[in-house]
């Protein structure tokens, strides 16, 4: 990326599409001053990728070039298109970065798990044969207690995208049936009941319950 070598392949109506109106003013009035050098062109295009205007550009040399001049550099050597391109550059950097050491990370506390298991899983099986708690001696190989052990598996499972938990909510409708007051129906109990009938007599054993539980 250099401000100093225009992009001759890229129209110059596309480096104009990001002009606001003022600046396009000013570009139309400074036709007959002079451009600037490529030189100064590089080190004002320093200050426009680290985010200042032509405006503030100007502002901050005391108006010692004019403005339109700055807006000419920025048009003329692509300043919009080479930020763009460095600003992509530093974010595919950054995530690449982070991907590495993510994998690194994950890679490093499974090792040390790993260790943890060969170290003291031979112990556990042999107190779980004996019951004797001097074959616990000597524990924790690579890791100091138990926190310790679980604040590893934690970021382990945190890096890999196995700790998302899942929180189920919802309401429960509660609904009462009213069973018509009347004599209780009779039921051959040496039979099988008829069709519907135990839903009946469920629904009256709850409906005697909630008298009950009113005249309390």
């Amino acid at each position: 990326m250099d401000p100093m070598e225009p992009n001759a392949a890229k129209p110059v109506d596309m480096s104009m599409s990001y002009l606001s109106h003022a600046e396009r003013d000013a570009l139309e009035r400074a036709r007959t001053i002079p451009a600037l050098a490529p030189q100064l062109s590089a080190e004002l295009f320093n200050l426009f990728l680290n985010g200042k205007s032509c405006i503030e550009i100007a502002r901050l040399n005391n108006n010692k070039y004019h403005l339109g001049q700055i807006v000419r550099a920025r048009v003329e050597f692509d300043w919009d298109i080479k930020k763009t391109e460095h600003t992509e550059a530093l974010l595919n950097g950054v995530r690449d970065r982070v991907q590495l050491v993510q994998l690194e990370s994950i890679n490093y506390l499974s090792d040390r798990l790993a260790a943890a298991h060969k170290l003291d899983g031979d112990k556990f099986k042999k107190y779980l044969q004996s019951g004797k708690r001097e074959d616990l001696e000597g524990l924790d190989g690579t890791l100091s207690n138990f926190k310790e052990y679980e604040k590893v598996l934690t970021a382990l499972m945190n890096l890999t995208g196995q700790a998302t938990q899942q929180k189920v909510t919802g309401e429960v409708t509660v609904k009462h049936v009213e069973v018509p007051a009347g004599p209780a129906p009779e039921f051959d109990l040496t039979k099988p009941l008829p069709a519907g009938a135990a839903s009946k007599l469920l629904g009256l054993a709850l409906a005697d319950r909630e008298k009950e539980k009113a005249g309390k």
